[in-house]
């Protein structure tokens, strides 16, 4: 199985992204977002994963002044590998941290409204996701994470599975975690009046990488590609994050 998803990767890989790009991605990385607050850079660039492809093909790395604090990798998978009928889905199945850089990080998610570096990470994916028309993520439970047999549950700061849950996920027969794109929020009717100004600041940092993130894809990778649907966010109001 993952040998036949690393083939379905690299066929769809090189089929949807020009060559100078994938060039890019595997020479310095691909800068698919930045900004720049006071003195401090923030950028998301789109990398290839080696040394650790043995847990994903491609990473999206969150950088603060060219420093890496976070990464999170995936692969082009066919969906049929988790029974769906989705003819691709990105599959995560890396969310790590830089070692020894918990101030810088605790920083970083303060400056974008209480937003983790890896939760921006993931509004890139799914900006970069609707872009190339891909509707779902499925997200590696703890257990199938490769490092967990490896280092036991005690190695992970952070536990996949609770990461995935504060999604509007839903746990397949695998164990792993599907997430629907564009990923949906709560109805503010349903959060307390008192959160709600802090919550809005938060979907408004996550919405506008991811619509940054598409936008870049759409003007400087797949130019001239036709996209199947529009990018619009759903609202649900009875599930979802905050």
């Amino acid at each position: 199985m993952r040998l036949d998803i690393l083939i379905n990767h690299y066929k769809y890989f090189k089929k949807n992204f020009p060559y100078h790009i994938l060039r890019s991605i595997f020479k310095d990385g691909l800068v698919c977002w930045s900004e720049t607050r006071g003195s401090d850079n923030f950028e998301i660039r789109l990398v290839d994963a080696y040394p650790y492809e043995t847990e994903g093909s491609l990473s999206f790395v969150f950088n603060v002044n060219g420093t890496p604090l976070y990464t999170v990798s995936f692969t082009f998978s066919p969906g049929n590998h988790f029974g769906l009928v989705e003819d691709q889905v990105l599959y995560v199945t890396r969310i790590q941290g830089a070692k020894e850089s918990l101030d810088i990080i605790s920083g970083a998610t303060k400056t974008f409204s209480d937003n983790t570096p890896p939760v921006l990470l993931i509004s890139a994916i799914e900006g970069m996701a609707l872009s190339l028309g891909i509707r779902t993520i499925v997200g590696i439970s703890l257990h199938n994470q490769i490092g967990y047999a490896l280092v036991g549950q005690s190695g992970f700061q952070k536990n996949y599975d609770e990461f995935w849950k504060t999604y509007e996920s839903v746990k397949i027969s695998n164990s792993d975690y599907l997430l629907s794109l564009p990923i949906a929020y709560k109805g503010l009717s349903l959060i307390k009046s008192k959160h709600r100004s802090r919550v809005l600041a938060k979907r408004k940092v996550r919405e506008g990488i991811s619509r940054k993130v598409y936008s870049f894809f759409m003007n400087n990778v797949l130019t001239g590609k036709r996209v199947r649907f529009s990018p619009l966010r759903v609202v649900r109001e009875s599930k979802a994050t905050a």
